[in-house]
């Protein structure tokens, strides 16, 4: 049961299992069975009873757990998604559907996948924490210009320099986290470089795209004339038949406080 101040806190028995969640978190979400009980108990669909405890008897206690988690985590879903595929949830999906439907959560379609989104959603955060280093390394260098050249395969090939036309290969910065390929200006792919290439690649992840720049504008950006691009795959790199995008940095440095 959820730690909650004993003022701010509302008791829960759901299915014979005791809750308690703090007044404030079900609060924020009013449009919830439990959130319109507390921001509005005169029109409210649920009343304390005479313990001053919300009951829900011929609900199912277990299940109620995954929406214990949404308000406890400001409206996040926790990551059950191989939980379920693998059959090791101690209540079945269908009971959270029907318990998130009763007490008007907002259940998704995609509510059941949240765990490999998120897992994607890591791979982006850590790209974008990658380019940062990229341009921490190049304001270091005095360069005002960086790229990163990403393949259908995964392989990484990094340079710099004072323009896209002036630039060299950078052969000692481990930019993802892989090991060096035979060619040591190229960093070998991994699942998550691949992963990474096909869902830039991809015209229709326009979110992934949108991740990335906001992620930039508020932590990277390094200069009032920065800007980063994602170019589109083109033919050609590591070898002739293969595919490939270039992630551009200009404007890096910021020369009036130089």
């Amino acid at each position: 049961m959820a730690e909650a101040t004993t003022s701010d806190a509302i008791d829960l028995i759901v299915g014979g299992i005791p809750y308690r969640i703090s007044r404030s978190k079900l609060a924020a979400h009013p449009r919830t069975k439990l959130g319109a009980a507390i921001n509005n108990p005169e029109a409210a669909s649920v009343e304390l009873d005479k313990r001053g405890v919300y009951a829900f008897p011929d609900r199912n206690g277990e299940a109620f757990e995954f929406i214990h988690h949404f308000y406890e985590h400001d409206g996040t879903f926790p990551d059950i998604t191989l939980s379920v595929l693998q059959n090791k949830l101690k209540y079945a999906w269908e009971d959270v559907r029907s318990e998130c439907q009763f007490f008007k959560i907002p259940f998704r379609r995609t509510t059941l996948w949240q765990g490999s989104y998120s897992t994607l959603y890591q791979t982006i955060d850590k790209f974008s924490n990658d380019i940062g280093l990229l341009v921490h390394r190049s304001i270091e260098n005095c360069r005002d210009y960086a790229s990163i050249k990403l393949a259908d395969d995964g392989k990484v090939m990094i340079c710099w320099g004072d323009n896209k036309y002036s630039c060299e290969e950078i052969r000692d910065v481990d930019f993802t986290g892989n090991h060096q390929s035979n060619d040591a200006s190229v960093v070998a792919g991994t699942p998550q470089t691949r992963a990474l290439y096909r869902f830039l690649a991809e015209p229709r992840c326009k979110q992934i795209r949108s991740r990335i720049f906001e992620s930039i504008a508020i932590t990277v950006k390094s200069s009032p004339s920065f800007k980063l691009t994602i170019g589109e795959p083109i033919k050609g790199w590591p070898n002739p038949g293969a595919f490939f995008l270039t992630i551009e940095i200009n404007n890096i440095l910021d020369f009036s406080v130089l």
